[in-house]
């Protein structure tokens, strides 16, 4: 399950999805441009119907699911995951230093 925020700007609603900074788009990652007042492109396309506070009983990621039935494999995934994002935005520094650009700007 992917969440992404909402913020109340101008009395309506905006989508504000800030999964993925910038360096990660080097390795194809979505990365969502927002310009502080209109929706950002969602990072993924949903699954089903936006869930807001009030709406009902909230959702439950994986429902149905066994989550504990591999808790081992998904810590090393997430491990795994982790240490490779690391790297992409190592390597993303390492050229924006490069060619002369600030952190900020990548």
């Amino acid at each position: 399950m992917h969440s992404a925020a909402e913020a109340l700007i101008d009395g309506r609603w905006t989508l504000v999805d800030a999964t993925h900074d910038p360096p990660l788009a080097a390795a194809g990652l979505a990365v969502a441009v927002w310009d502080g007042i209109t929706d950002t492109v969602p990072a993924y396309e949903p699954r089903g119907p936006l869930w807001r506070p009030g709406d009902g009983p909230e959702p439950v990621p994986n429902a149905g699911g066994d989550e504990t039935a591999d808790v081992d494999c998904g810590d090393r995934y997430e491990k795994a995951f982790n240490r490779w994002l690391r790297e992409v935005r190592g390597r993303a520094a390492t050229n924006a230093q490069r060619h002369g650009y600030g952190t900020a700007e990548i």
